[in-house]
């Protein structure tokens, strides 16, 4: 998994080439709205890009995480489905709920059925390369997500003008990002992880809580700042060692919950001896979150190797579909 971790660079330039090499058909319809359907780490990456982008999108995004997909789905309602597999039953599920109701629908995977479902109903689809676990490959669903942004005149960021410069960047601090990761593992050894951060980074936060549990075989929960001031705070009544607070920060927060997450900071601090402020670097909010997601990236493999524990071992999600199949 550590070469996984690592090639996030090459994975997301490699991203790019599947974009550029893909040739796109314009949509029949005007969009009115958006549901970005997916699961686990095939569908983190809708979180994340919706997040990024929602200063400047003029419709409606969803982001859609079951069996079913929203009633006001119709014909002017572009579907982007992600599965890593191909193979996802909710995603399917939802597809299928989506080609009922004559949604647009476009897509990415590795191959398996939704690939099929694609070339069968002449959807654009991107092809990824297959064979890893699908947490290791978000660059790939982040740039070509946001290729679809792009290339539907959804959005002015087009992945041809960034992508290099953020695979320098992490390549550049790659080193310093090891360090750091390997400093942080002694304040989250064998704790529960409560990963807090602010608008632009809350869906990063997510990735960071995902890759605790599934890498790092830690049990812990993600939430956003402000709405965490308005209810979750007041759980932190008495004091908590067991609960290791992780605050992820970057330079473009509004300068309100800037101020919140420094208030936030002083009081858990009095809760728990272990509070990790991490700050991204980036000159802009892509940059910060490929570098958030790279470094805790690393932090959560330097996790797994301190607990012990198998990276790769999902056993008991693959029992869970194995009964699910069986039913």
């Amino acid at each position: 998994m550590k070469n996984l971790i690592d090639a996030l660079p090459q994975h997301i330039e490699h991203a790019l080439e599947i974009f550029k090499d893909t040739k796109l058909q314009p949509l029949q319809r005007e969009i009115n709205n958006i549901i970005i359907t997916g699961l686990g780490g095939s569908g983190i990456g809708a979180s994340i890009v919706s997040e990024v982008l929602a200063a400047e999108l003029s419709v409606p995004v969803t982001v859609n995480k079951d069996y079913t997909i929203p009633a006001f789905a119709g014909e002017n309602t572009l579907v982007l489905a992600c599965s890593y597999s191909g193979n996802t039953e909710e995603t399917i599920a939802a597809v299928e709920a989506a080609i009922a109701k004559k949604c647009m629908i476009a897509s990415m995977s590795s191959g398996g059925k939704l690939a099929d479902l694609a070339a069968a109903h002449n959807w654009n689809h991107f092809m990824v390369p297959g064979g890893n676990p699908p947490r290791s490959m978000l660059g790939y669903s982040l740039v070509l997500l946001f290729g679809y942004f792009y290339a539907f005149k959804l959005s002015k960021h087009n992945p041809e003008n960034w992508v290099n410069s953020v695979a320098d960047l992490l390549r550049k601090e790659a080193s310093d990002m090891e360090n750091r990761a390997v400093q942080m593992t002694d304040v989250l050894e064998r704790k529960i992880a409560a990963v807090y951060a602010c608008d632009g980074m809350s869906a990063v936060a997510e990735r960071v809580r995902q890759q605790l549990n599934e890498n790092s075989k830690m049990v812990g929960w993600n939430s956003a700042i402000p709405e965490m001031n308005h209810n979750e705070l007041v759980g932190w009544h008495f004091e908590h060692p067991n609960i290791a607070v992780i605050l992820l920060r970057h330079a473009f927060e509004n300068p309100r919950n800037a101020i919140r997450a420094e208030l936030n900071k002083a009081i858990l601090s009095e809760k728990t001896p272990s509070v990790l402020e991490i700050w991204a670097k980036g000159k802009d909010l892509i940059e910060a979150t490929f570098y958030m997601i790279h470094l805790t990236d690393k932090l959560s493999g330097h996790l797994a190797q301190r607990h012990g524990v198998d990276i790769f071992d999902i056993k008991v999600i693959d029992f869970l579909k194995g009964e699910l199949a069986g039913k």
